[in-house]
């Protein structure tokens, strides 16, 4: 998945959803960067980035939405390197391969800038996690472009993956104009299936991840077999590379798109109703999720409340309730 039709298809939706969604551009125009940002750019040499601080640049930039995985990760921003990965930049190789990926992904499709929470927040620095980590739900509203490594459940797993092989059928006898491969099923698709039953574990069932897949505007996927879109408007996948709008009950990754579009109608003059039944289906989904410390339950649906407190003036959050719809936050039904 690193062939150069890939990245190709990556653009052409990119360019599309700018240019023609309307609701995507609700979060169009550029933002200042993140507090801290990694700049890609290749004058520091092909195996080198760079770590800035403190800009006030307006720039489009890529965020990563990776699993940390259990392994230990040899490349985290700590207080005793941060001033020498400023100065001195950090090394490609020394790199995780999911990192490493993401660097060559943000390169490739022609974006300087890349934020990867492990490499921008001061891992070692209580104060700094607070701070940064309070602004990671705008750092994702505010990105041009989130890529997640859907696959891997470990930052060594990498972003890409090796397609599966393709045969390319001999239709010489049929007056086709067009070339037809056969591949193997493999019992899934990247875009059609509900991705947190079919992969337990993965990048789509964590808690936190959910709101980073919420609130950026556009989501690549690169999965196991295949590359997919999401954005607030449409859905695409390599096999169907054409964008189609969300239908309701959709089964596309696991249904959060509905919640992503909904969250997208959800101005400051919506209906109470409408912005009370966008955050009822947030919270029946992220119940599902999985989080790795229970405490961070509230914290890792936060910069969702802040997006659904716009549409409610005037309201009281109360830990998962709001003041003025309390009794209906608090009623409940059995799921089977």
């Amino acid at each position: 998945m690193t062939s150069d039709d890939t990245f190709e298809q990556v653009r052409a939706w990119l360019n599309s959803c700018v240019d023609t969604h309307l609701k995507c551009a609700i979060t169009e125009g550029l933002k200042t960067l993140p507090f801290r940002v990694l700049d890609v750019d290749t004058s520091l040499g092909l195996s080198t980035i760079r770590l800035v601080e403190g800009s006030i640049l307006e720039e489009p930039y890529v965020c990563l939405s990776h699993c940390w995985g259990t392994t230990p990760n040899p490349s985290k921003l700590l207080k005793a390197n941060l001033n020498g990965v400023k100065q001195d930049g950090i090394a490609i190789p020394s790199l995780p391969k999911t990192f490493a990926d993401a660097v060559n992904f943000t390169r490739r499709i022609g974006f300087r800038y890349l934020w990867i929470d492990s490499l921008c927040i001061v891992q070692d620095d209580v104060e700094d996690w607070q701070i940064q980590s309070a602004q990671m739900a705008s750092i994702y509203h505010n990105s041009t472009l989130t890529v997640a490594a859907l696959h891997g459940k470990g930052h060594g797993d990498g972003l890409y993956s090796k397609s599966q092989d393709q045969a390319l059928l001999d239709m010489s006898s049929y007056d086709i104009p067009f070339s037809i491969y056969a591949i193997k099923c493999q019992g899934y698709e990247c875009g059609h299936y509900d991705m947190e039953r079919a992969y337990p574990g993965n990048l789509v069932s964590r808690g936190w991840v959910y709101q980073e897949r919420i609130l950026s505007p556009r989501v690549v996927y690169f999965g196991v077999n295949e590359v997919a879109w999401e954005c607030m408007t449409s859905f695409a996948c390599a096999c169907q590379p054409k964008m189609a709008g969300y239908k309701e009950g959709s089964n596309w990754m696991g249904s959060s798109a509905h919640v992503k579009t909904s969250l997208a109608e959800v101005q400051p003059e919506a209906e109470l109703v409408h912005a009370s039944n966008t955050w009822h289906e947030m919270v029946v989904k992220y119940n599902h999720l999985s989080l790795s410390f229970p405490k961070d339950k509230f914290e890792a649906l936060s910069g969702l409340v802040s997006e659904i407190w716009k549409s409610r003036p005037g309201d009281t959050y109360l830990a998962g309730l709001w003041r003025n719809t309390i009794l209906e936050d608090l009623a409940w039904h059995r799921s089977d």
